[in-house]
């Protein structure tokens, strides 16, 4: 599956790289700005037929951003890895489509993180 000019790709290497530091930043924000001494909190904002309102939950369902930031990237270079032997570019794309969507969990769990 992995084969050895997928890892000599510099490109692909450097995706990579920049994709584990992102899961490393979001994991260790999500975990230190998770406030555990609640047992409800704010877990996301609804919009439904013109009413705002935000969804409490309990806490603990914070702890999924972390895993979200696992599981996405961890799926996304399983997937580069099988697509670069049929064609390099779009492996490069899915890891740049990995670090747009791990910078947007990001945002948006800060924003959560915000609320409570």
């Amino acid at each position: 599956m992995f084969s050895k000019k997928y890892f000599q790709d510099r490109l692909i290497l450097f995706l990579h790289i920049a994709v584990v530091a992102a899961v490393l930043l979001s994991v260790v924000a999500s975990l230190l700005r998770i406030d555990t001494t609640k047992s409800v909190t704010i877990v996301r904002y609804e919009v439904i037929k013109g009413l705002a309102g935000y969804s409490r939950a309990d806490t603990l369902e914070l702890y999924s951003f972390a895993i979200a930031a696992i599981l996405i990237p961890a799926i996304s270079i399983f997937i580069a890895a099988k697509v670069y032997s049929m064609q390099r570019a779009l492996s490069v794309v899915v890891l740049l489509l990995t670090l747009i969507v791990l910078f947007f969990l990001f945002v948006v769990s800060g924003a959560v993180y915000n609320l409570q």
